[in-house]
């Protein structure tokens, strides 16, 4: 382990730090912070270090997935992000019958209990994504497994995690979990489902005010009538303050919400969105619907996939400004094709087909039709692309990917480059490549 670590700058969560000289103590934290530009000058130091990466959202890597990965494999897994630039992580579910999904969260909180390992990245919750979704915007979530948003459930789903969930996605919508050709169940035949209350074509939606403080006062949830007896009605709502009033952060996506919707979900305790633009209704003039909603209420942050296939650059530049520095967070969504060659591979219980950088549901691929199944997009690159989709400089897109998400799930700390922090860094060269990650100030091989 170096004494010391030196850069041209370092970029820390509050500004940045000219010729910086850090000194790590013997358990890998910070002890000291000094600039010396005398001796770094002559040294010729051209690179810059930030902070190491926190990605919230991934369902694995290394031909390996989260829900069914060994521990072996698991570790496998995680010393890639590692080289990837990744220190901390959410591994992310998908939606799989209940049984199986009680099993890989018990197993992802054995893994998060244990002792932290050399060399590899350190999970620091579940991201529950499913089985509480739409299923007019499932994506590739089977939907046979889809749920009825449910408390009852939600809190088994926590017991089998020992309360490591950290993250739920959430459609906020009444009924998302139903189809409009049989109401009382979930089925396959639901993906063209529109809203239960669309708006007039003539009418303008009558929106409430639309948020844009950075800190908003407390919610008032009076006009929600949260309890038992309006579980039918908006059970959706209920679950997201259930949740959210325990510690849980929800993010709202996979969702066909109209504004109204997805501004009562906020108002419940909401606080991001799940993947921007993907598998949520489409804008609209007139009905902007969840995505106008995610895009403009700045008490949500909101993720985007920036591997140019999710979501197209002239919108990756919409969302930075909508969201801005602060509000925007980076997500790789990978699946288990992550560092692999083409071939085939697996998110949660089914088979995806994985070319030219593409990862799509075999199925759907077999009938003719391409269905986006995660994506094989590593967070060095999601930082390398923004920069080239949007001109950023390396410390904006290095804090979507690091302190953002930390600020969101209430961990800052994570991310944090302080004595008595850990000593997790990135250090890129003069083209803002990643060339090294040090996690608790030892080099990554």
């Amino acid at each position: 382990m170096p004494n010391t670590i030196t850069a041209r700058r370092l970029i820390t969560d509050t500004g940045t730090i000219e010729f910086p000289v850090i000194t790590i103590a013997a358990d890998g934290t910070i002890a000291d912070i000094f600039s010396d530009p005398v001796a770094l000058a002559l040294a010729l130091e051209t690179d810059t270090l930030t902070a190491a990466f926190l990605d919230i959202h991934t369902h694995g890597a290394m031909g390996h997935d989260v829900m069914h990965a060994t521990p072996a494999q698991l570790s496998e897994l995680q010393r890639f992000l590692a080289t990837r630039g990744v220190a901390h992580y959410l591994p992310t579910t998908v939606t799989a019958p209940v049984d199986a999904t009680l099993r890989s969260l018990e197993a992802l909180a054995t893994l998060i209990e244990s002792t932290p390992r050399e060399n590899e990245a350190t999970p620091i919750g579940i991201h529950l994504e499913g089985p509480f979704l739409s299923h007019a915007k499932r994506g590739v979530h089977p939907p046979a497994n889809l749920q009825p948003p449910s408390i009852e459930l939600f809190d088994r789903f926590q017991t089998a995690a020992r309360g490591h969930i950290k993250l739920v996605t959430i459609a906020p919508e009444p009924n998302a979990a139903y189809t409009t050709t049989n109401p009382g169940a979930p089925g396959p035949d639901s993906r063209t489902r529109v809203s239960e209350h669309p708006q007039p074509h003539g009418d303008a939606p009558n929106l409430p005010h639309s948020g844009t403080t950075q800190n908003p006062a407390p919610p008032d949830l009076s006009h929600l009538e949260i309890g038992a007896s309006t579980e039918s009605k908006s059970s959706a709502i209920n679950l997201i303050h259930h949740a959210s009033s325990r510690g849980v952060k929800i993010s709202i996506g996979h969702s066909n919400a109209t504004a109204t919707e997805a501004l009562t979900a906020i108002d419940a305790g909401a606080t991001s969105a799940t993947h921007a633009f993907n598998a949520m209704r489409a804008l609209d003039h007139r009905e902007p619907g969840i995505l106008g909603i995610v895009l403009d209420d700045n008490r949500l942050f909101a993720e985007l996939i920036c591997d140019g296939i999710h979501v197209a650059p002239p919108l990756v530049r919409l969302w930075l400004k909508a969201k801005g520095l602060d509000r925007a967070i980076l997500v790789t969504d990978a699946m288990s094709a992550a560092g692999m060659p083409d071939g085939a591979y697996t998110l949660g219980e089914f088979a995806v087909a994985v070319a030219n950088g593409r990862a799509l549901l075999a199925e759907d691929l077999a009938a003719g039709k391409e269905t986006l199944a995660g994506s094989v997009l590593t967070m060095d690159k999601a930082v390398a692309n923004l920069q080239l989709f949007t001109k950023s400089s390396i410390a904006d897109a290095t804090r979507l990917a690091s302190h953002n998400p930390a600020t969101m799930l209430g961990k800052p700390e994570l991310t944090r480059l302080s004595p008595g922090s850990p000593a997790n860094l990135n250090r890129f060269n003069a083209s803002g490549q990643l060339t090294n990650t040090y996690i608790r100030g030892q080099k990554i091989n």
